[in-house]
């Protein structure tokens, strides 16, 4: 049995950065940013006899969580898109560890929840073609 030797990946807040519309968004929450697709990218299917077929699925439809501060300066900015039914483009872009995620065509989903603190305000965004991959 071998050993691998792995390289630690140090993850820098400072070197995410996320656009809504091509405006830098600043003042995230304390959540992470999710992007996720909605479907799984494969499925598979078996007949009588057991054989198996693999099913690409090509749908890009995905979402993403946007944890937000109130007193991020795109706060109110962002709420009005939400309210107009604006669609926007999304990147969130990590060079830390070379990740990159978001697509062109977005949505807000809904209007953030109301709290009466200082809690996180999620936006919860719906992305017609959703790309996750490398920068």
């Amino acid at each position: 049995m071998s050993t691998v030797n792995s390289v630690p990946v140090v993850f820098d807040p400072s070197q995410t950065t996320i656009t809504v519309d091509n405006m830098y968004v600043t003042g995230l929450g304390e959540s992470a940013i999710s992007f996720d697709y909605s479907q799984d990218a494969v499925s598979a299917a078996f007949d009588l006899d057991g054989a198996v077929v693999f099913e690409v699925n090509n749908a890009k439809l995905g979402t993403c969580t946007l944890p937000l501060k109130v007193s991020s300066p795109q706060f109110e900015k962002l709420m009005e898109m939400a309210k107009n039914h604006t669609m926007f483009s999304i990147w969130c872009t990590d060079k830390s560890v070379g990740r990159r995620a978001g697509g062109n065509y977005a949505m807000f989903t809904r209007i953030p929840t109301y709290t009466a603190d200082s809690s996180d305000v999620e936006f919860s965004v719906t992305i017609a073609d959703l790309d996750i991959g490398t920068c």
